[in-house]
């Protein structure tokens, strides 16, 4: 049977439609009273169709009432924020699935999105790498504590790195992770549609994450 484009995007938006209305409901059942009044004729239309631009007038609102808490608006950049390396699963999965002048044309729009969603790759790698400070087991496998700074391993990837030697950095990074969880996240960035520079980008920034020190408000550097 032939891929059909067409059908495939139809199914496409229809999933990531459900996607963001299943963000809108979680964030609707963790917020705080004040803000689940403002959404409650969001989530009445929930089931049927939740256009974007809705959730952008609710934080247009807030700025327009001086209702500037960060915090708002983190959360809701936070659930939206997986949204897009979620689209490129999706189209990976469809180029390889597809043949002839549709998986041409499918590997070409997969190439594209990759790349403008690399930013938010390497942002997303420094976070995971930041949170991973609250795991010792991994934590003290690339930073010592009583010395306070990098262990050798850090600095063997960092070389590795900088040589452009995916294999190697991938494997050294697999050993340094058993018996934990290894970010998919983290496997991304081996993806080749990725060229050198943009591997050794999302490496350094899982790196920093780790690595890098605390600054005042929780943030590292």
């Amino acid at each position: 049977m032939s891929f059909d484009i067409k059908k495939w995007k139809e199914e496409l938006l229809k999933s990531l439609q459900e996607q963001i209305n299943n963000k809108i409901t979680e964030f609707y059942q963790r917020a705080d009273e004040n803000d689940k009044k403002n959404f409650e004729e969001l989530i009445k239309r929930a089931p049927i169709e939740i256009p974007l631009n809705l959730f952008v007038k609710y934080l247009n609102e807030k700025i327009q009432n001086n209702q500037t808490n960060p915090d708002d608006f983190k959360r809701v950049v936070n659930e939206y924020k997986d949204l897009a390396l979620e689209i490129q699963e999706i189209l990976e999965y469809a180029y390889k699935n597809a043949t002839g002048n549709n998986k041409k044309e499918l590997y070409t729009l997969y190439q594209s999105f990759s790349l403008e969603n690399a930013g938010k790759l390497a942002e997303k790698l420094r976070n995971i790498g930041f949170r991973l400070k609250n795991n010792n087991e991994v934590y003290e496998r690339f930073y010592d504590k009583e010395k306070k700074r990098p262990k050798g391993i850090a600095y063997r990837i960092m070389e590795l790195t900088r040589l452009g030697k995916r294999s190697e950095v991938f494997f050294t990074l697999l050993n340094e992770f058993q018996g934990a969880y290894f970010p998919k996240e983290l496997a991304h960035a081996f993806n080749p549609v990725y060229p050198d520079e943009l591997f050794k980008t999302f490496i350094y920034s899982f790196l920093s994450g780790i690595l890098g020190e605390k600054r005042e408000g929780g943030e590292e550097e």
